[in-house]
């Protein structure tokens, strides 16, 4: 069997336009025009190069209605219909929960199931670094920053169909891309509940975290009260992972 397809991605979106009366900390009164798709940017981790798919390209449609975002949307949802894993980063309140939107919106079944991992999540839940955006994790683990963006004028401008704000958009969307991949990398040997791996792409022998051929190492044991597991730990990404069999801790008699 072949490894599991996993699919790291990104979305770029417009902002709703509304009413208000003030500026701070306010409600809407109105909704002018709803939010929709600008792009998005993927990979399928381990390729070397991230691809785009964005309003522009499809030119007649855009042409026509500039908040069109069907193609974009359909796009995406057969990268997810065929991914085993869907890497983002705060995916379950934002990517997620938005492109599923899009999905219900457009009339499109759900697609082919999958399991989701959430980078921002992973880093709340292991580790207390000063702040969990992608640019400071990436930062402090030494794996870059994040692409000029111009500022929300880089929205406005796409959103008018500017096509140098376009490719500072698609520039940018790509190196979230390049930096969610190497996060992902990072944090899995740490990842708890990830998907097994080796039980995916049915390879029992393979590292559940990485799904790697390399082989183990023992590593000690792990204890509980009153059997053991032995522990390998992933001669690739160094995960650790438990023996199958539960083997009885000696008991020694008081008398």
């Amino acid at each position: 069997m072949s490894q599991p397809k996993i699919l790291v991605y990104d979305i770029e979106t417009s902002p709703s336009l509304g009413w208000a009366w003030t500026k701070w900390d306010t409600n809407i009164n109105e909704i002018a025009q709803d939010w929709h798709f600008l792009c998005f940017a993927y990979k399928w981790l381990g390729d070397k190069s991230v691809r785009t798919v964005a309003q522009p390209d499809f030119v007649s449609r855009y042409r026509k209605d500039r908040t069109d975002d069907y193609d974009v949307v359909k796009a995406l949802w057969h990268l997810f219909d065929e991914a085993d894993i869907v890497v983002a980063h705060n995916g379950n309140r934002f990517d997620q929960t938005k492109t599923r939107a899009r999905f219900l919106q457009h009339g499109f079944d759900p697609p082919s199931p999958f399991r989701e991992v959430d980078t921002l999540r992973e880093a709340r839940r292991h580790f207390n670094f000063i702040s969990n955006s992608l640019d400071d994790l990436c930062r402090q683990l030494g794996i870059g920053r994040k692409a000029y963006d111009g500022g929300f004028n880089t929205w406005l401008q796409c959103m008018a169909g500017d096509k140098t704000a376009w490719s500072r958009m698609l520039k940018y969307n790509k190196q979230d891309v390049n930096m969610l991949e190497a996060l992902y990398l990072r944090l899995l040997p740490w990842m708890e509940g990830h998907p097994n791996m080796a039980l995916i792409s049915d390879r029992p022998d393979a590292c559940t975290k990485c799904g790697s051929d390399l082989g183990f190492k023992s590593n000690g044991w792990r204890y509980y009260q009153v059997t053991k597991r032995r522990v390998f730990k992933c001669k690739d990404c160094g995960a650790s992972s438990y023996g199958r069999v539960m083997e009885k801790s000696p008991v020694t008699k008081v008398s």
